[in-house]
Parts: structure tokens; sequence; C-alpha cells
């Protein structure tokens, strides 16, 4: 049973490493025109992420049906991956900023959808790992690397928004 259980790890193993490179690889972003509207989206490699971490998941499950075999590690393990996951998953199917002429819709990955005029934008302080979005009515923070970012903050200046580029 040590061997069919080492084969079945080696072979999932093997899937998710080749899901994960060839989403690294194939992360198509189209080119756009950023006094058009545009959406900022996390990067695809997030949902491949969550797919990973479901994979994982499944192949623990499996494990446990099949041979049971279940361990309190295990069950951590699923608990770890699962809470892992599921943002990830989440982040890449839900988060969203619309960018329109005068204003920008943010969705969150688990609330509703925020309308917020350019007017009402205090301040946007970008590093190179966060930008932090400064309105008078809440404060909403996303990792640099989302899609369209520079063409975002074009249109952020383009409305008189005051940016702080932080190196």
């Amino acid at each position: 049973m040590k061997i069919l259980q080492v084969v079945l790890l080696c072979v999932t193993a093997a899937l998710i490493v080749q899901v994960v490179v060839y989403a690294a690889k194939h992360d198509y972003v189209k080119q756009i025109d950023w006094k058009e509207a545009f959406t900022l989206r996390y990067p695809r490699i997030f949902l491949w992420i969550a797919v990973v971490f479901f994979a994982a998941i499944g192949f623990l499950l499996l494990n446990m049906v099949i041979w049971q075999d279940v361990s309190l590690f295990a069950v951590i393990l699923l608990a770890v991956l699962a809470v892992c996951s599921l943002p990830a998953l989440l982040l890449a199917l839900r988060w969203k900023i619309d960018v329109l002429e005068e204003y920008i819709v943010h969705t969150p990955f688990l609330g509703g959808r925020k309308q917020i005029y350019y007017k009402d934008i205090r301040h946007v302080s970008v590093t190179p790992k966060v930008v932090v979005i400064d309105t008078t009515l809440k404060r909403i923070q996303f990792i640099s690397g989302v899609y369209y970012m520079e063409d975002f903050l074009f249109r952020l200046r383009e409305n008189g928004v005051d940016i702080d580029r932080i190196l």
C-alpha cells in the first residue's frame, strides 16, 4: 500500500508542477487603451495556486478514503490548505476594480460593490508590493502586481488624484 501512496503522491506533484509552470508561462494580458474603460484583476496565477491547493486537498482526501488512513496531521494539513486556497480562489475570481470614465467600482472578494468617484479619492500610495487607495468611504489595499496597474495610475493622474510612489 505504501508504494501506491508514493506513486499517487508523485503523480499529483507532477501534475501540480506542470499546471503551475504552464500558468506562469501563459498568463496573457490584452493590450488596452487607458482612456477606455477597463478592469483591474489579480493575476491568474492566484487561480492556479488555488487549483494546486485543491488538488493537494483531493489527494489527501483520496488517501484517507481509499486506505482509511485518517491521522491528525492529515486533518490539520487539509484545514491549512483549505484556509490558504479559498482566499486565493476568491481573489482570482471575485476581486476587481472596474475603471470607468467618471468613477471606479470596487468589488472586494467578500462583500458588495462600492462606486467611488475620482473626486472622493484623497490619496494613492504605490510601493513595489502594495497599492493603498484612501477614499472618503474606505481604504482599499491590493498588490501592485494586478493587471493594468500603470493604466490605472494614468487614469487616476488624469482625474487629479494625488499619487505617491515609494520605491
